[in-house]
């Protein structure tokens, strides 16, 4: 069996990127209070507008993506995705390639997908439905 990835520790480039990118969007509510009900109407809409109720296929779409990139960069181990239900969380793993900057800012922000021709998707709002 393949060697499994470790989660990147908080202080690892991705995780400092997650947290500029939080704090980034602090600031903005900071300067115009007014985006956060903004952003929470957008976040409504997409729940309501036929994403409300798609979030294992998301999770499924978008680790199958993964898998497919992966492929592409030579990451040779089988396609698998894994759920897991507990009684706080919904947990999702993938054997594909590992999620990097524009991937985080694709789940951050609406309309910011970096996905191919061939992958799933491409508007970026399914995964919203997520959060």
């Amino acid at each position: 069996m393949a060697a499994v990835e470790e989660w990147a520790p908080p202080n690892s480039e991705i995780g400092e990127f997650v947290v500029a990118m939080a704090n980034e969007c602090l600031a903005v509510y900071g300067v115009s209070p007014s985006r956060v009900q903004e952003d929470y109407g957008n976040e409504q809409a997409i729940t309501e507008g036929g994403y409300g109720h798609r979030q294992v296929f998301e999770l499924v779409q978008n680790g199958a993506d993964a898998i497919l990139r992966g492929r592409d960069e030579g990451i040779a181990t089988p396609g698998r995705i894994e759920l897991l239900l507990t009684d706080g969380a919904l947990y999702c793993a993938n054997t594909g390639a590992p999620i990097e900057k524009d991937g985080v800012r694709a789940i951050l922000f609406s309309h910011m997908s970096n996905k191919r021709g061939d992958e799933i998707g491409h508007f970026g709002l399914g995964f919203k439905s997520v959060l």
